[in-house]
This record gives C-alpha cells, structure tokens and sequence, in this order.
C-alpha cells in the first residue's frame, strides 16, 4: 500500500523501484538546494520554490503518495494548526532567551537589514519566508521525501535521515549570509566558519526532528509549515529590530 514501510512491500524488486525514486528525491534536492541559493535570483525566489514544492507534490502523487500519504492537510487540520502555533510559541520563547544573552544575541545582528523597512519588511516576513522557505521545505522534507524514505525503511530511519539532510541544505545559505554579513561584526574564518556552519546544522538538524515530531504528533503537514513559517519570520523580525 502506498506509504508502506519497506518490510511491508511486495518482493525484491518493488523495493528497489522505491529506492530508486527515493535516490532521484535526494538528487533533485541536492540540485535545487544549488540552484536555489546560487542561480535563482531573489525576486525569483518565491515564485520558483512554490513551483518546485508543487512539481515534487505531482510526481509523488504519481508514485502513490497523494494527500492522504502526506498528511496534507491531515485528518484535523484544526489539530494540525493547533500543534504548529504551541510548537512555535515554545520555538519562540527560546529565541527571545537566546536574544537576551550577549554571547548569543550577535548570531540575530545582520547589517542587511539595516535598510529594511514598510512594504519590504513585510513582504520578507509575509510572503517570502511563509510560502518560499516554509512551505517548500515542510512540503520537501516532512512531505514527499519523509513519506518516500517510509517506504524503504523504518518511521525511526525516516525521521533521522530526513532531520540529516535538512541539516545539510542549510550549509550554503550559512554560507552565503556569512559572506555578507559575519556573525556579530566578527571576521569569520578557517575554523570559525566551519564551527558556524556546523553549527548550523546541528541546529536545523534538531529543528528537523521537532518539525518531524510536529507532523506526525497532529497527523497534518500543517503543523511544521506553520510552526516553520512563524518561528522563521519571528527570528527574522527580531533581527531586524536588533539592526535598527
């Protein structure tokens, strides 16, 4: 049955069909994950991952793994929202910590965003982190590729090994956001990058496991893309009144 974990599937072969396609997930990703931080420009940002979160739901849905598989929107959507505002608030609450600290208050200082303001504020905040990071990662990540990975192996494997990768995608745009603005006005190289990278992703890593924990808690999608959408655009928010 679609979904089915790999112990449950038919014979040898039907396996391997589902590995295949699992392989061709993680190697459409690890392009997009260049493209999208090296190629797409950022007007197009938005535009191009709805796009892409849209194209991965058509195949999948060819491949057996429909709404229901996906848990898009879930059998309680209102569970769903539910879970995603008390997962956010939680997230939230820690950010505030973190900011109250010193040592941790200058990885939320960002020069970029010192002339950020009105329309382009709340275009980041609304629509840019909402639709074209929120929702392109959940319905990447907790969606096709943790629905798909279910297929060949255990709930427990699914959860680390889509966690892992998460982790891994957020190196380039680690990267990226250090060339322009160094954490806390610091220099940043050699071994602090790779510290800060790292860092990085341990940190969306572990975010990855909540946001797991959040899909399959509720039993809907909407839980992660909503605690995503709200814990990213609150951390962005709190960036940029520290740059002010």
């Amino acid at each position: 049955p679609p979904g089915a974990p790999a112990s449950s599937l038919g014979d040898t072969g039907e396996v391997e069909v589902e590995r295949t396609r699992l392989a061709l997930l993680v190697g459409v990703l690890v392009v997009w994950n260049v493209l999208s931080n090296l190629v797409v420009p950022s007007p197009a940002y938005v535009p191009a991952n709805v796009a892409a979160a849209l194209l991965m739901l058509f195949f999948s849905q060819r491949w057996g793994l429909g709404p229901r598989q996906l848990d898009m929107p879930g059998s309680d959507p209102a569970r769903g929202v539910r879970f995603g505002v008390a997962g956010a608030a939680v997230a939230i609450a820690a950010v505030g910590v973190a900011v109250s600290w010193e040592w941790t208050r200058r990885f939320f200082e960002d020069a970029t965003l010192l002339d950020l303001a009105g329309i382009g504020l709340a275009y980041q905040v609304l629509v840019r982190i909402p639709f074209g990071t929120a929702f392109f990662e959940e319905v990447a990540f907790r969606g096709v590729l943790f629905s798909q990975w279910q297929r060949t192996t255990t709930l427990r494997g699914a959860t680390v090994a889509t966690s892992l990768l998460f982790g891994l995608w957020h190196v380039l745009p680690t990267l990226g956001r250090l060339d322009l603005n160094p954490a806390g006005g610091y220099a940043v190289n050699g071994l602090a990058t790779v510290g800060i990278v790292a860092g990085a992703v341990a940190v969306t890593a572990a975010a990855g496991f909540v946001f797991a924990w959040l899909r399959m808690r509720s039993g809907s999608l909407l839980a992660p893309i909503i605690a995503h959408a709200l814990i990213n655009s609150s951390a962005f928010s709190i960036g940029w009144l520290i740059a002010s």
